[in-house]
């Protein structure tokens, strides 16, 4: 039985690779974060410089100056670690920006934050199936996280959220073995949480402490509390020094680029007129409590998006009212990290994080989440409760699906930030699956009604707002389509 359940998840783990490999962009598009870190992989590899003035990609948005060039403002460890896949399809195999963008870029996207993803949806499996979910309840519920979550809508396409959800689930696991007094495994948790917080500052830092304070304050057998604590902080210390080295090499000064002031003070700046405190680039909303809503439970929100993550959410509760759980004070870091993400990103920022379907920031949240639902009570999983459970995935799976169609869906960045276009939808998921009808069942009556209802009436609003919409996924025919009215 054992071997037929190996099996079993073997063959659907490749079937999951191959839906990733179908969804995996094959355009470059004209998103500010892809333009930014491929200008930095581009100039590592053909110019053997951080620089980016000389790239072809230099037109991004997300930059930054600093004495006199520009650099890509990202965290440097997914372009570093791309550079050196690059190398290699660009010297010995001749496979260019230049010569083949699509493909490169396909290949990129696949070898990093597809392969990523995989890697993600497994681990997630074999950890739901230590903690004693059954095989086909850790089946189902790793389903839901690789095809009805967040997890899904970007996994094709490049970015450092992913990455960052690898790293953080990988120190989850680690630091379970590290609350029972293993040393090494206190050290290794304090690497991936590490490397969290190198690919995502706010996301690597707030699980950090929280796991970190998990080791100090809970008690356990064996090792003492502070040598664990303090082999989990130098972990952690490691991938930040590797960072801080790699951007003095770039630009000279081992802090990010966000934490510089004026590297965004240049002529031509979108973030110029938008800093606050030390973190450059954000601003703090103008209504902290509606913006929080919308983050959690309104156009962008966490459960909104992904109403399966509930189940998680219950079966924190349920966990932490279990006195005697031995697993509670590891749960429980979980919770405390969990908040201090939503709470950073509800007051330190204010744009939605900008076209994106969803709030993107939250990608590396939800296998930490769901893995939560592994502490669902039995009644959950039958009668009424299973039914409402299903409810929740039946709203969640689609929505996953319309946000890979196009996760950097133009849509309303708040009050600060005015477009026209974008302005228009304000529930991503809308502006998605009418631009998904428009391109699919073309002048059909379906399309037309979802593009009045879901964009605007006039069909000079909605024809221009779906025009930026397929520019934005690089489909020229489509805008151009659009451009002339549908005709």
């Amino acid at each position: 039985m054992l071997v037929v359940g190996r099996r079993r998840g073997a063959v659907l783990l490749v079937l999951y690779a191959l839906i990733v490999l179908a969804i995996t962009d094959k355009r470059i598009t004209p998103s500010g974060a892809l333009l930014s870190r491929l200008a930095l992989v581009d100039s590592l590899v053909e110019r053997g410089t951080f620089a980016i003035d000389d790239s072809r990609f230099s037109r991004t948005v997300d930059k930054v100056q600093i004495d006199g060039h520009f650099y890509c403002d990202k965290l440097p460890i997914l372009p570093v670690a791309t550079a050196a896949i690059y190398a290699v399809l660009c010297h010995p195999l001749g496979v260019t920006f230049d010569s083949h963008p699509g493909l490169t870029l396909f290949i990129l996207t696949y070898l990093t934050v597809g392969i990523a993803t995989i890697v993600l949806v497994a681990l997630f499996y074999r950890e739901v199936r230590r903690a004693g979910l059954g095989g086909r309840r850790a089946l189902l519920l790793t389903g839901v996280l690789g095809l009805a979550t967040l997890v899904l809508t970007y996994a094709g396409t490049y970015q450092n959220h992913t990455i960052t959800a690898v790293f953080l689930f990988a120190g989850f696991v680690a630091i379970r073995a590290a609350r029972e007094g293993n040393g090494k495994a206190a050290l290794l948790s304090g690497i991936w949480i590490g490397m969290a917080a190198a690919s995502e500052m706010p996301t690597g830092f707030a699980f950090g402490g929280a796991f970190g304070l998990s080791l100090v304050m809970a008690p356990r057998p064996g090792r003492h509390r502070l040598a664990l604590a303090g082999s989990f902080a130098g972990g952690f210390a490691i991938p930040i020094l590797v960072t801080a080295v790699i951007l003095l090499i770039a630009w000279g000064d081992p802090r990010p680029a966000y934490l510089i002031p004026g590297a965004y003070d240049y002529d031509g700046s979108v973030f110029a007129e938008r800093e606050a405190g030390v973190i450059q680039s954000t601003r703090i909303p103008s209504n902290i409590v509606a913006y929080a809503f919308h983050n959690i439970l309104g156009i962008r929100g966490l459960f909104s998006t992904t109403p399966v993550l509930l189940a998680g959410l219950i079966g924190l509760v349920s966990l932490w009212r279990r006195r005697e759980e031995p697993r509670r004070w590891e749960v429980t870091a979980l919770g405390l990290g969990l908040v201090v993400v939503i709470a950073f990103y509800a007051v330190a920022t204010d744009s939605y994080g900008g076209w994106a379907y969803g709030l993107r920031f939250f990608v590396p949240l939800a296998p930490v989440l769901l893995y939560l639902a592994v502490y669902l009570p039995d009644r959950i999983w039958s009668g009424r409760p299973a039914l409402v459970m299903a409810c929740l995935l039946g709203l969640s799976l689609p929505l996953a699906w319309i946000g890979a169609y196009h996760p950097w869906t133009p849509s309303y960045q708040g009050e600060t930030i005015r477009d026209s276009n974008a302005d228009i939808v304000r529930w991503p998921a809308a502006g998605n699956l009418a631009a998904l009808l428009e391109e699919w069942l073309p002048n059909s009556a379906l399309a037309a009604g979802a593009r009045r209802s879901l964009i605007d009436p006039d069909d000079a609003v909605s024809y221009p707002y779906l025009a930026v919409s397929f520019d934005s996924q690089g489909k020229v025919s489509e805008r151009d389509r659009m451009l002339r009215g549908g005709r």
